[in-house]
């Protein structure tokens, strides 16, 4: 495809046509922890005068450190709130993780800069979680800008590099402390397997890194474990309860190979070859450059067979899979390439021929279906030529198509029409976060009211309010509303599609096998559609 190496730049603007499409929209890609979490984490540090200390419904955030929330409440001040003024960090990082792995990889294995590149902001891990204002596409970010800085000084000495490579891993520990992690068993990797030390590489360097990222990854923790001790223990206490932390958890062995070769899907089968490939020693005299990252990969997995995980926490192996796989690919014999490219072709068309044919069928964007189709059919025959570059471009496309047309089409998460008489009032919703992106639209958090009389009292506003109520739970906000002496009335009723912790279980939870047949039969989504109500609640009377 490309006659030569691309530079940075025409890569940079690639990655961005490929992963940034529908971002701005209500309906693009969500989860509850990207609304419930850090859309109001974003908001509510914005709107204060104290930084120190990000804060979630007015209390101190201390589950996760602070470094990304203050990039996020910073956008938000100068770009206004918005869902692409959040999410344009997490599409930049991976484009720079990107390019960051492409360099390494060229430099390490040789292989093509382009075929990593494309490869990678190609895979499921990154086409997903790139679009979403989360925290481990950045930290993955810093964490490689950290292990490039850490490779250069092994090869070619200088404490300044060890330096700035300390400094990148305490910033990504203050995105998400478990960047310690990849970044201490890239450096034993480093040293047990990889190129060999410069004679400019001082060990003594090594102390060097080690106060650089002591100096600024503790003084914050130490800040907060002032202002807040019990609280902070109280929180860490939380985290490690909710990790289930054990000597060995059977069941995390099926997750944790199935959230890696999910992350790096089409490229899931060629990434086991490439591991068990690379993982053998080469003849003498032979260097095998690839050992050390294939043993980075091992020690890296190993913590999470002890504890509950998720797959995104993986983000940060997802490159080291991706040039290993593209140096696997890259010198295999032809026959044996062209069946690894079917091979990613057919995986890639598992999620996006279903989403091409979901979104045909009800008819939400024929565009998209066509389009999905299109290029699925291009990645087969440019499989069947050997192409890598091609295939990795169709299968990038595939998921761009998806991400940025298809999945936005079906509504998830649209904000109804509001009425006129609404305006000016202040928003609330009742027992879920109904719409992810309408406290961005606000530009503060939206409360979430529980219907029991007590709750109510204590967080309904006092002034005119709009309610966004469930129609399961339009009764008992009525009665609490009746209690509380606060008359209402329904002013507009619409449906949604709500997404529940994955974006895929978006009807309403009520949703039976028999309420599928006949919105296939009808070709129609409206029946599976979240029944909602909007309230209209008048100011206190003693206000």
């Amino acid at each position: 495809m490309f006659r030569e190496e691309p530079g940075a730049i025409r890569l940079f603007l690639l990655g961005m046509a490929i992963l940034i499409p529908a971002v701005w929209l209500d309906t693009s890609l969500t989860g509850s922890d990207e609304y419930r979490v850090t859309f109001r984490t974003a908001l509510e540090t914005a709107a204060s005068d104290d930084w120190t200390t990000p804060t979630l419904d007015q209390e101190p955030r201390l589950r996760k450190p602070p470094l990304y929330y203050w990039w996020l409440a910073t956008s938000v001040r100068w770009l206004g709130s918005s869902p692409i003024s959040l999410r344009i960090w997490g599409i930049i990082s991976a484009i720079g993780l990107a390019l960051v792995a492409a360099s390494i990889g060229k430099r390490s294995t040789g292989t093509s800069a382009a075929f990593i590149f494309v490869m990678l902001i190609g895979t499921v891990g990154i086409a997903t979680e790139s679009r979403r204002a989360m925290l481990d596409v950045p930290m993955a970010f810093l964490l490689w800008l950290s292990i490039e800085r850490g490779l250069k000084w092994r090869t070619d000495g200088g404490a300044i590099r060890a330096i700035a490579a300390g400094v990148l891993m305490a910033l990504s520990t203050l995105i998400k402390p478990t960047a310690i992690l990849f970044g201490v068993t890239a450096m034993i990797s480093l040293f047990l397997l990889g190129p060999k030390r410069s004679p400019h590489a001082k060990l003594h360097h090594l102390l060097y890194m080690l106060v650089a990222l002591l100096l600024v990854a503790l003084p914050w923790w130490y800040l907060v474990y002032q202002q807040y001790p019990e609280l902070l223990k109280g929180r860490w206490t939380e985290q490690i309860a909710h990790r289930e932390l054990t000597w060995f958890h059977p069941e995390a062995l099926p997750s944790l190979l199935g959230g890696m070769l999910g992350l790096v899907l089409p490229w899931s089968i060629s990434s086991i070859f490439a591991l068990i490939t690379f993982s053998r020693k080469k003849a003498a005299g032979l260097e095998n450059h690839e050992r050390w990252m294939v043993l980075w990969v091992i020690l890296s997995a190993l913590p999470f067979l002890t504890m509950k995980t998720f797959e995104r926490y993986l983000i940060p192996l997802l490159p080291v899979m991706t040039i290993l796989t593209a140096t696997y690919l890259q010198d295999l014999e032809p026959p044996r390439r062209i069946r690894h490219l079917r091979t990613a072709t057919i995986l890639a068309g598992i999620p996006c021929l279903l989403i091409a044919a979901f979104v045909g069928w009800f008819d939400t964007s024929l565009l998209a279906a066509v389009l999905i189709a299109f290029f699925w059919l291009l990645m087969w025959w440019s499989a069947g030529h050997g192409r890598i570059l091609s295939c990795a471009l169709c299968s990038s496309a595939q998921l761009a198509i998806v991400m940025g047309i298809g999945l936005p089409s079906i509504g998830i998460g649209a904000i109804p029409t509001i009425p006129t008489i609404c305006e000016g009032t202040r928003f609330a919703t009742v027992k879920v976060d109904l719409l992810p992106t309408l406290a961005l639209r606000q530009q503060q958090a939206i409360p979430i009211l529980e219907t029991d009389r007590e709750s109510m009292s204590r967080h309904l506003p006092a002034e005119k309010s709009t309610l966004f109520v469930m129609d399961s739970h339009l009764q008992a906000t009525e009665a609490a509303l009746h209690s509380l002496g606060r008359s209402s009335k329904s002013v507009a009723t619409f449906g949604l599609f709500r997404s529940r912790k994955i974006f895929t279980r978006f009807p309403r939870p009520d949703a039976t096998g028999e309420d599928w047949l006949l919105a296939i039969q009808s070709r129609s989504l409206d029946r599976l559609r979240i029944p909602c109500t909007l309230l209209l609640v008048e100011a206190r009377e003693d206000r």
